[in-house]
């Protein structure tokens, strides 16, 4: 099976880049098998229509605003994510102009393509700094440790480095 993890957000917003850390800690401690690509997606959009091309399953990872407490985890199927859109409460990732509508354009393109969004409560996104705050921090291990809980399920396995 043909996989993409894809990590979001801006590395210079402090929790916004919480997709690429966790994308960055996965190449830095485990070996993957050949179909399974890690992708630094930066902030998302269109453009990153070439990075799932012939993927059969994604896992996005990002900061995802649900009015829950800082640190707080999320799985949304991303069938799930797009339904909610429009609605109030919704789970919204920061990059609403982004990795909604390259999930959309990807599920339009593949409509077989297993797609989840993991991602975590964020603190702080609008001030300037590359680290994460402590409670988003905190949780990059167990968000890592969902990453590879969604690559198990589809049947991957790894070695750790």
């Amino acid at each position: 099976m043909r996989i993409t993890v894809l990590g979001v957000g801006n590395v210079l917003r402090r929790d916004d880049g919480v997709g690429v850390h966790v994308v960055e800690e996965l190449r830095r401690r485990f070996r993957f098998p050949e179909g399974v690509r890690l992708v630094d997606g930066g902030l998302g959009g269109p453009a990153l229509l070439g990075a799932l091309e012939g993927a059969e399953a994604l896992i996005a990872v990002d900061a995802v605003r649900g009015g829950q407490p800082p640190g707080t985890l999320y799985r949304i199927p991303a069938a799930e994510l797009l339904r909610d859109r429009g609605g109030a409460p919704s789970l919204w990732t920061l990059h609403e102009a982004g990795l909604p509508d390259l999930l959309a354009l990807a599920l339009r393109a593949a409509p077989g393509l297993q797609a989840t969004v993991l991602g975590v409560e964020p603190l702080e996104t609008r001030e300037w700094g590359t680290e994460l705050t402590e409670p988003v921090a905190a949780r990059l291990p167990a968000l890592v440790d969902l990453v590879l809980e969604e690559l198990a399920a589809l049947g991957v396995r790894w070695e750790r480095r």
